[in-house]
């Protein structure tokens, strides 16, 4: 079973199984993202702010003064010359105007930023990565059961091979003829135990109920999602903080986004659509394969009945042949008989013991074909 290549694919579906369900659990867990950044900007000339005197009558803002004493914005003509409002003039100046080094924005060519965000889909959890994570392991319940079947069809070829046994002869153990067995005696307990162990039943069911689930997750595509994330930096600078300085500062944000898109729902409906066309094919596959095992479980049940009433008959039948042959035999000695009847009567002995026999390997290949019907696996 090492070397069958049928059992190492079953084998590899089974870890891709596993695997996507590992996956499915991981993508229900809150995501966490962690930023360590280090930029280094080019120099600039930094601008500068005047707030008293200028160098030149074009940067001084045109400011002017009402009547009632409330400073207005002016405007300047194309030389220069201030222009106020009607009622307003200049600003009067104490002293002559002088250049003012005004104020300047400070540069920090540094930039160092540690980041730490967590997200948590709160929507998909309950309505779709749930519904996907027991898909997964529906599916590897079904991979499973698939390297099962696989696994004792290679023992089976093994066996053949070993014995030199053809496809079509029957591989049966050798046991002793004399013990009683017990014949089960409901069918329609046997039909129910069928449908609960069978391997290919059991890997159908979950398989549908992998596409029942699918179908649910993709089906929440077609509805908003809802997402929730908080962000934590500890930058240098901070841009958060004005005016900015060359010092580490921590600040946090909080959201919660709905998003929704018409076309990614259509898409969703388009797939839900197909998925549950798949999952209708298989509910139809499995109810075909039920009603097969029904009928073949009742079939071989019949066959063991037939053949447990066939040993009873055969067991009457030798009772009946050994007096016979005691009659007989007593008659051969007292001289009242023949040789030849004598003959028969040891022939019919013979005959009525091998039916018996037959009846019990009958029985017993009837019992071996509905443990297997039922799903019954062999003791180890």
């Amino acid at each position: 079973m090492r070397t069958s290549l049928a059992v190492r694919a079953a084998q590899a579906n089974t870890e891709a199984a596993s695997a996507g369900r590992t996956e499915a659990m991981v993508a229900m867990i809150p995501q966490l993202s962690l930023t360590a950044r280090y930029t280094r900007l080019s120099p600039i000339t930094p601008p500068v702010l005047n707030l008293g005197g200028t160098s030149s009558a074009s940067a001084t803002p045109p400011l002017c003064v009402d009547t009632n004493g409330a400073v207005v914005l002016g405007s300047r003509s194309a030389g220069g010359a201030l222009m106020c409002p009607t009622g307003a003039g200049a600003i009067p100046t104490s002293a002559p105007t002088t250049s003012s080094p005004g104020f300047s924005f400070p540069v920090i060519l540094d930039n160092i930023l540690l980041n730490a965000t967590v997200t948590v889909p709160l929507s998909d959890i309950p309505f779709r990565l749930a519904r996907v994570y027991e898909a997964a392991g529906l599916t590897v319940q079904a991979r499973r059961l698939d390297e099962l079947s696989s696994r004792a069809q290679a023992a089976a070829d093994a066996l053949r091979q070993r014995m030199h046994a053809g496809e079509a002869e029957p591989i049966a153990l050798g046991e002793s003829l004399d013990g009683e067995l017990r014949v089960p005696g409901s069918a329609r307990e046997l039909i129910e135990r069928a449908i609960s162990a069978r391997p290919e039943l059991l890997s159908l069911d979950r398989q549908t109920r992998a596409l029942s689930a699918n179908v649910a997750a993709t089906r929440a595509g077609m509805y908003p999602s809802v997402s929730g994330s908080f962000s934590f930096d500890y930058s240098n600078p901070n841009q958060r903080y004005v005016p900015q300085a060359e010092e580490f500062n921590a600040t946090w944000s909080a959201m919660i986004q709905a998003q929704w898109s018409p076309t990614g729902a259509f898409a969703a409906s388009a797939a839900s659509s197909r998925l549950s066309a798949q999952r209708a094919a298989l509910v139809a596959q499995l109810a075909q394969l039920r009603e097969g095992t029904e009928i073949e479980v009742r079939s071989v049940w019949i066959s063991a009945q037939t053949a447990n009433a066939a040993i009873e008959s055969a067991r009457r039948q030798v009772v009946s042949a050994e007096e016979s042959y005691r009659v007989r035999r007593e008659r051969f000695l007292a001289g009242s008989a023949v040789s030849s009847d004598l003959t028969d009567a040891e022939l019919d002995l013979l005959r009525a013991r091998l039916a018996l026999v037959n009846a019990n390997v009958d029985l017993r290949e009837s019992l071996a074909r509905l443990r297997r019907a039922v799903g019954e696996r062999e003791p180890e």
